[in-house]
This record gives structure tokens, sequence and C-alpha cells, in this order.
């Protein structure tokens, strides 16, 4: 039994059960989420958990934005990026833009924790 996401199995998304974004949902909120909130909150040295739980939350920002429509802007990373990140933030408190936070996020992420 082939496994495309908690629940889903190639069979069932190949019969059409589901909703084409149920697998992407299901693999963000419970192989990717479920263990950052794990090591966030019930995990013994949670204090030195801090890095590993913004690369796993951060990674669902991409993926996120390249399914959403964007409007505005030619996709490639960045944008895929920001896209999903406005999505989940959509108001930033002090920001007028959260595309604009997205952007400096992207950045910080980008040149500095993960490069």
């Amino acid at each position: 039994m082939n496994v495309v996401a908690p629940g889903i199995t190639l069979q069932d998304y190949n019969e059409g059960k589901g909703k084409p974004i149920d697998p992407f949902d299901g693999r963000v909120k419970h192989w990717i989420l479920a263990y950052a909130k794990h090591l966030a909150y019930e995990h013994e040295q949670k204090e030195h958990a801090g890095i590993a739980i913004l690369i796993l939350a951060s990674s669902i920002f991409e993926p996120l934005g390249g399914v959403l429509p964007m409007a505005k802007r030619r996709r490639n990373s960045e944008a895929n990026f920001c896209n999903g990140f406005a999505r989940a933030f959509s108001e930033v408190p002090g920001a007028k833009d959260s595309w604009q936070v997205a952007e400096r996020v992207c950045d910080l992420l980008r040149d500095g924790l993960v490069h």
C-alpha cells in the first residue's frame, strides 16, 4: 500500500477520493507542523528546539504559495514563499503590507539561516 499523505493511499488518490489539496494539507499538518508542535511543547529539551521549529514551520510557505493563485508577480521560489507567507499571515501587526514582511523574512531565512 502506497501512502501519499496521512490517511490517503495512492489508490484513494487515483480514484479521486477527496480534493486535490487534501494530500498537501495532510502532509503539512501531520508530517511537518505536528513535529514542530511536538518540539515546541512536548519535547524534553524544547528550549533548544527553536531552529528546528523555524526550519519545519517555514518550509510550508513556498509549497503553499505555489498552489495558491498569484495575481501580481511571476512564479519563482521567492514569490511562492512570499505568497504562502502572506496567506498564512494576512495581517502583521505594525506592518502596512504583509508581502513586504514576507520578503524580509524570506531574505533573512535564505541568506541567513538556510544558506
